[in-house]
């Protein structure tokens, strides 16, 4: 949890995942949620103690990790099973889970249409897909606005609803008054900010200098729940 985005990533996949599977009762006996691009996190495992009826599958494109998850499930509550697979193509039948959920994944990969297509495939009908992903408000690093406006489009056209109302100007959006960005959390505590600093900037802290904010990538968080 210390990390500027996460902080509030988690708590919003965590309250909309666990009211996604009551909204949704489902056709199915047995209950499933997808973390799709895992990485290894505390995440599933709170969610597998929160939720203990439903099953939790972590998929990753790295098969480095079926190790970590392999000696963590020996000393946790509830086992998490792993799956090392491509996002582009799941690897589960039509149909296979409640609940899908992708924390700060899309904004690393390229194949939009097909990764959002597959979890559009994977969801039960009724289901909620969880999305989070950074915006690199100055352009310096993944993802821009423009190219977040074009990942937006794609999830919108697969799960249709209204889209928010700061989807229409997303560029004016992110640098709106309120908006959470790393350089407001640099004011906050600079150790939330997720990168290693270039070495000036590590002197500049060390020597209580405090680190300038034209040197931080100014990124903000997107968060938000499609229904199937």
């Amino acid at each position: 949890m210390h990390q500027w985005s996460r902080q509030w990533e988690y708590p919003f996949v965590i309250g909309r995942a666990m009211s996604g599977l009551r909204g949704h009762p489902g056709t199915s006996p047995n209950r499933a949620i997808l973390d799709a691009g895992a990485g290894v996190t505390f995440l599933p495992y709170y969610l597998a103690e929160q939720l203990p009826e439903v099953e939790l599958t972590c998929l990753d494109y790295d098969p480095a990790w079926a190790t970590v998850y392999e000696q963590t499930n020996r000393t946790a509550a509830r086992p998490i099973r792993f799956v090392a697979d491509d996002l582009r193509r799941l690897p589960f039948p039509d149909a296979s889970f409640d609940v899908v959920y992708c924390v700060s994944v899309l904004e690393h990969t390229k194949a939009y249409g097909d990764i959002v297509g597959e979890f559009r495939r994977v969801l039960r009908p009724g289901g909620t897909v969880i999305i989070t992903f950074d915006i690199s408000i100055d352009g310096d690093s993944d993802i821009p606005p423009q190219k977040a406006h074009h990942l937006l489009d794609i999830l919108f056209r697969q799960f249709p609803e209204t889209p928010p109302s700061e989807y229409s100007d997303l560029p004016a959006s992110v640098t709106a008054y309120g908006v959470l960005t790393t350089r407001a959390v640099l004011a906050i505590d600079v150790r939330l900010l997720p990168w290693t600093f270039p070495q000036p900037s590590l002197v500049r802290r060390l020597l209580g200098l405090g680190v300038r904010s034209d040197s931080v990538r100014n990124l903000t968080v997107f968060c938000h729940e499609f229904s199937g």
